[in-house]
């Protein structure tokens, strides 16, 4: 259960958490109203969870990708 929009992440793990439990842009719960304790970079955690959403089971391997073979001329 996500705490309150209103708590305030002491640190920054802390913060990387309420920004996974809520919608970047929700409006009744977004980003925008979270709250932070001074001395947390705002823009970094939002940065690892914008990453942690986008790759929920970490970034594709390489391997995974088709490699492309250039063609004749």
């Amino acid at each position: 259960m996500p705490l309150p929009i209103n708590a305030v992440a002491l640190d920054d793990d802390a913060a990387l958490q309420m920004c996974m439990w809520y919608e970047e842009t929700d409006t009744i719960g977004g980003w925008h109203q979270l709250h932070f304790a001074p001395g947390i970079d705002r823009e970094a955690v939002m940065a690892q969870a914008r990453h942690n959403k986008r790759w929920p089971n970490g970034v594709p391997s390489n391997l995974a990708v088709k490699e492309e073979k250039p063609g004749p001329g």
